[in-house]
């Protein structure tokens, strides 16, 4: 069984053990070893065949969710590309962050744009939130005013002013969109 199982041509093979042994060690042991499953004698024909028919329609089952396992990681593939592409192609800053106990928090995408805009790099912005990139008078967070109309829009336009690593301040159209994803509300 041990030798099935580490040669690459055959560990996909499906082992039955058949045993006059009837003891609970003596399954387990098979089970260790990479069985899949364990008969006792005496059998019967049409129990032998049931099994066999049950593991090839489980081997078969357990093929086309490999086959499709792999199709659905390269479309993910092929989606994380585009959407790098596009994120990282944009003339405009992109800042991603989200919200939580109604404050902000770190930043988890930054694209090249912005790092040049504020003169950090993506490691450095990752670990801040926009409150650090604020300049000094608007860095008490956002009025709850804010929060709510975006949590009734969705989105808005306003003017602010950022702080760039050297110092400089730098004024910004800021659209921001709320968006939620799978571990988020």
């Amino acid at each position: 069984c041990q030798a099935i199982r580490s040669n690459p041509r055959t560990q996909g093979v499906r082992i039955m053990f058949m045993s006059s042994l009837h003891d609970t060690f003596d399954k387990v042991t098979a089970f260790e070893l990479g069985a899949v499953d364990y008969l006792t004698k005496p059998l019967s024909a049409e129990e032998l065949r049931a099994r066999v028919r049950t593991h090839i329609a489980m081997s078969r089952m357990h093929k086309r969710l490999e086959e499709t396992v792999v199709i659905q990681t390269a479309e993910l593939l092929q989606t994380e590309n585009r959407y790098r592409l596009l994120f990282e192609s944009s003339n405009d800053a992109i800042l991603v962050n989200g919200f939580k106990d109604g404050r902000s928090t770190h930043f988890t995408e930054a694209n090249e744009i912005a790092c040049k805009l504020v003169g950090y790099s993506r490691k450095e912005l990752l670990g801040m939130t926009p409150r650090d990139i604020l300049v000094p008078q608007d860095r008490g967070g956002a009025p709850l005013s804010f929060l709510q109309a975006l949590a009734h829009t969705r989105n808005m336009v306003f003017e602010h002013s950022l702080v760039a690593k050297s110092g400089q301040i730098i004024p910004v159209e800021v659209s921001s969109r709320r968006f939620t994803d799978d571990e988020d509300e």
